[in-house]
């Protein structure tokens, strides 16, 4: 396994991830105008479903852009991976209690029964609503990567054993994330990122040859060594 490849592969995740924070902050800042200015003219009725339908259409053109964003990346970093074509909106938000239109209308619906109360502090509220479609924009984004990534790892040879690796994220603060820094674990070992609600930490795939003296070393280390027979 060169160490070219490998840090060519790291390389360009840590691009992706780059890539993909800046385009967040970009649909967040439009969110939170389109927050700020529902929550001022809250008695506008047209005004406050509109701005409702364009928060719901802001958060799934960020996540369309991530499905994009993570198939490109994968493609252009992986030899052997699979040419299997993929259905996006198995993808965007697969959320076993609520759609996306939901999980957003759900805090829409509590921040309007807040407003109802003339002394209510409009400004704390546009607050909370967007740390709350912030969290869950991030978690959906994540999300995705991970199903793009475990849909589309795959190798036709039998030669070569895909492993993953762990990269720590600074913007994660948990403890576990930052133990497993560096961790090498089984391809379909259910134990990689995201770890918990808000997980920004990384997993990188890579095939390795159990033939090579370096890869076996790292194969071993992650319980992927095969049997001779």
């Amino acid at each position: 396994m060169g160490k070219n490849r490998h840090k060519k592969i790291v390389d360009a995740f840590g691009e992706l991830n780059s890539t993909l924070n800046e385009k967040k902050d970009e649909y967040l800042e439009k969110i939170s105008k389109t927050i700020n200015k529902a929550v001022k003219n809250y008695k506008n009725k047209d005004l406050w479903e509109e701005s409702y339908n364009k928060i719901v259409d802001f958060m799934y053109a960020a996540l369309i852009d991530t499905y994009l964003e993570t198939v490109i990346t994968l493609k252009d970093v992986y030899v052997n991976i699979s040419d299997e074509t993929l259905d996006i909106e198995d993808f965007i938000y697969k959320n076993d209690d609520m759609t996306l239109p939901e999980r957003v209308e759900k805090y829409w619906d509590e921040a309007a029964t807040f407003l109802k109360n003339p002394e209510a502090d409009t400004q704390e509220l546009s607050l909370y609503l967007l740390s709350m479609y912030d969290r869950i924009l991030t978690n959906e984004m994540q999300n995705i990567k991970t199903g793009v990534k475990e849909a589309k790892i795959a190798t036709d040879s039998n030669d070569l054993i895909c492993v993953i690796e762990i990269l720590h994220s600074d913007d994660c603060d948990c403890e576990l994330c930052n133990v497993l820094e560096g961790f090498y674990l089984e391809e379909d070992d259910p134990g990689h990122p995201p770890f918990h609600i808000g997980c920004q930490c990384e997993w990188i795939p890579d095939f390795y040859d159990p033939n090579d003296p370096q890869d076996l070393e790292i194969l071993q280390e992650a319980g992927g060594e095969k049997d001779d027979g």
